[in-house]
């Protein structure tokens, strides 16, 4: 029995002890000593949190470095390659999501190439979900008109759902290879970003949601706005300072939660030293 695991033992010590009252008045009743589960899973969530937002800082911060280092020409497939290398815990969406931690709330933005107004000279295609179980009922992914003409969602074959569109602009819906695709074209003298909201609809109601979606960003021809580039990095360099700032909070929070342990240990052995 240990400090972390008395809550489960003690019950079973009282049922075969002839002592079961004092046991009863040392852990229950005598300055109580509280669920030590609460402060295990405090400490699990601290440190997938921290190691969450660590993560998420040195990838952030390797796109940025590897932008602004080449800002005047960056290359596409430089900057698509970093990103597809980050797993896990830095795992960045292409689409902008929100990071919580208590009462901290972090926009944390997409940082594809395309995001990055980073043209590519070639037609590829990025996943906005892939191979994943779960996938948010809606997201909101934008189109700058301005520098990408057309703009491409492609919902793999294996999809068990369909998409709805918001606002819907007008389209072509092709089927290719059991693949549904939806082919935007900017209108003439259209020069806005477009914000896109995609909600996905079940074909069956509540079955786990499977399948891929993917999009694309295409030029008719190849140009590279660098000052609206600049001006997205520094929506991710903002986004930096407050991942920091929030590193810094949970490592207070873990500092606390280390005292509470300790002293929990100490309260747990004394109790044990006076049975």
């Amino acid at each position: 029995m240990e400090w972390r695991n008395w809550h489960e033992f003690v019950p079973t010590l009282m049922e075969d002890s002839d002592e079961w009252e004092k046991l009863y008045n040392t852990f229950y009743n005598d300055d109580m000593l509280t669920n030590p589960v609460a402060l295990n899973v405090k400490k699990g969530k601290i440190f997938l949190s921290f190691a969450r937002v660590d993560a998420l800082i040195k990838n952030y911060s390797k796109i940025v470095s590897t932008v602004q280092n080449n800002i005047t020409d960056p290359k596409f497939d430089e900057v698509l390659s970093i990103y597809e290398s980050f797993k896990n815990n830095g795992r960045i969406s292409n689409y902008k999501t929100q990071l919580k931690y208590g009462n901290n709330i972090i926009e944390l933005f997409p940082v594809n190439p395309f995001a990055l107004s980073i043209p590519s000279k070639k037609f590829v295609w990025i996943d906005l979900f892939k191979n994943v179980q779960t996938i948010p009922s809606n997201v909101n992914v934008q189109w700058d008109t301005e520098l990408f003409s057309e703009f491409q969602i492609k919902i793999s074959a294996d999809s068990n759902f369909n998409i709805e569109l918001e606002p819907v602009p007008k389209h072509r819906l092709l089927r290719i290879e059991g693949c549904i695709m939806y082919l935007f074209q900017k209108e003439e003298n259209q020069n806005e970003v477009m914000n896109i909201r995609i909600t996905v609809i079940p074909n069956k109601y509540g079955e786990k949601l499977t399948g891929d979606i993917h999009i694309n960003y295409s030029q008719k021809d190849y140009k590279y706005n660098m000052n609206t580039s600049i001006e997205y990095l520094k929506k991710i360099k903002n986004t930096l300072l407050e991942l920091n700032t929030l590193k810094d909070i949970i490592m207070e929070d873990k500092s606390i939660n280390d005292t509470e342990i300790i002293e929990y240990k100490k309260k747990f052995s004394d109790k044990l030293e006076s049975l």
